[in-house]
């Protein structure tokens, strides 16, 4: 008996450890794709920095030997100042110059190093939906899109710490220590039942310890959570099932995406880090990102 005891005991700590380990893997992995994206946000900042030199300084000539003159165009053009720049001086080709033909969008540059023109790109924030396969959203569904993230984890939270409670009306990530004396209250004899409070107090600090982990601060996130849902606002209705709508809502790539194209770069990183808690959270209950 305590050889088939000892083999119970064993097998349930190795059963422990294993969910252990496969969370720890989890949570490994979410923490190198928040480093990833704090450092693309970094870059993107960079670049936001670099991009906002005027127009004026985005043409330059420069003079060789022989006297001629090229431009040289950098990451960013003003296209009245181009159009200054171009009626200013004199016009050697025998065909008319329809300034109306040029597009922020798309020009072409010639590379001394290479025998063709080539196409450059001066604006690429206009062609990021494009590549990011987002082009079937509209720009309010994107960015009602980046209000359900922060809504759909502060449910999440809220309905693992007050499991099985139907309605959270009211209730907030912020408000959580709150509601919890509230709802382990009974209304009318005012009697505390001391093990709900409890189990509810512990997987509050639960959660929270695994989020701290990804870099979530109770302190701050959820009120910036809160603020993420009253800019963007939550999306009006399920999509449809088994549309292209759905997957993307429910494919974090395309979600990490949308919030890249939708957030200013001030608040780019932190709104990642819920997307990443999101994450989490799906893959531990295993399932979807956002639940209706």
């Amino acid at each position: 008996m305590d050889v088939l005891g000892s083999y119970g005991v064993l097998k349930r700590e190795n059963e422990r450890l294993h969910s252990e380990n496969e969370e720890l893997k989890v949570m490994v992995a979410l923490m190198k794709e928040n480093m990833d994206l704090r450092s693309r946000s970094s870059a993107l900042e960079g670049d936001t920095q670099r991009g906002s030199i005027p127009g004026s300084s985005s043409l330059r000539t420069s003079g060789g030997g022989s006297g001629k003159q090229s431009i040289l165009w950098d990451d960013t053009l003003e296209e009245g100042q181009l159009s200054r720049e171009l009626l200013t001086k004199s016009h050697r080709t025998s065909s008319p110059l329809v300034l109306s033909a040029l597009s922020k969008d798309a020009y072409s540059y010639y590379s001394p190093d290479k025998s063709s023109y080539q196409p450059f790109r001066v604006r690429e924030e206009r062609t990021r939906s494009a590549r990011h396969g987002t082009t079937d959203l509209s720009h309010q569904e994107m960015e009602r899109a980046v209000g359900e993230i922060a809504f759909q984890l502060d449910r999440r939270i809220l309905s693992y710490v007050f499991l099985g409670r139907a309605r959270l009306y009211g209730f907030t990530v912020s408000n959580i220590p709150d509601k919890i004396a509230q709802v382990s209250t009974h209304q009318l004899s005012g009697k505390v039942d001391k093990a709900l409070r409890s189990q509810m107090t512990w997987r509050y600090t639960e959660l929270m310890e695994k989020l701290k982990r990804l870099g979530y601060n109770p302190l701050l996130h959820p009120q910036f959570s809160e603020d993420i849902v009253n800019t963007y606002g939550i999306l009006k209705q399920r999509p449809n099932a088994c549309t292209t709508q759905l997957k993307g809502y429910n494919d974090p790539d395309s979600l990490r995406k949308m919030v890249i194209e939708m957030v200013p770069v001030a608040m780019l990183k932190d709104t990642l880090l819920l997307l990443s808690c999101l994450c989490y959270l799906a893959r531990q209950d295993e399932k979807a990102l956002f639940t209706w």
